[in-house]
């Protein structure tokens, strides 16, 4: 069995343009444990574990929307220099 990458991609639009912001594992991780226990995620949840590791996650715009609102949730931490690493880029993203 391969190992795990150390990053993953999600597909974002910006302008018009598709793009990729880079998420660590690490990241990946800690956001799925907070996923799972957001009411209406479990696409996300399911997009990020199905092809997180060999293509970029794709989300729709509701999708993106609430994980968006996840990523922006202050409960995190006490500010966003305190996020874990590729949120605060991801969430600009979205």
């Amino acid at each position: 069995m391969p190992d795990r990458p150390d990053h993953i991609s999600v597909a974002v639009d910006r302008g018009g343009e598709a793009n990729n912001v880079r998420l660590p594992w690490k990241s990946r991780e800690y956001l799925l444990r907070k996923l799972r226990t957001t009411p209406g995620a479990q696409e996300i949840v399911k997009a990020f574990e199905d092809h997180g590791a060999t293509r970029p996650v794709e989300l729709d715009n509701e999708q993106k929307a609430l994980l968006y609102r996840v990523l922006d949730d202050r409960s995190f931490t006490s500010g966003f220099h305190q996020l874990p690493e590729g949120f605060f880029e991801l969430r600009n993203a979205l």
